[in-house]
């Protein structure tokens, strides 16, 4: 798999688990909860694909 399918396909994954994520708060957590879920979700979300980036970056960088 070359690096520009390998950045589809984690920015699709990336995305399908961000939308997991909220999905999972909407029907777990009760609601006077649930904004301080989002902000957990997207903060993870941030984190995730920060770190993902950095190891692209980094796999480039070597090849």
């Amino acid at each position: 798999m070359d690096r520009k399918q390998l950045e589809i396909v984690t920015s699709t994954g990336m995305v399908l688990a961000l939308i997991v994520m909220l999905l999972a708060i909407q029907l777990v957590l009760p609601e006077n909860m649930r904004p301080l879920g989002f902000v957990g979700a997207v903060t993870l979300y941030i984190i995730m694909m920060s770190l993902i980036g950095l190891r692209l970056a980094s796999a480039g960088q070597q090849a």
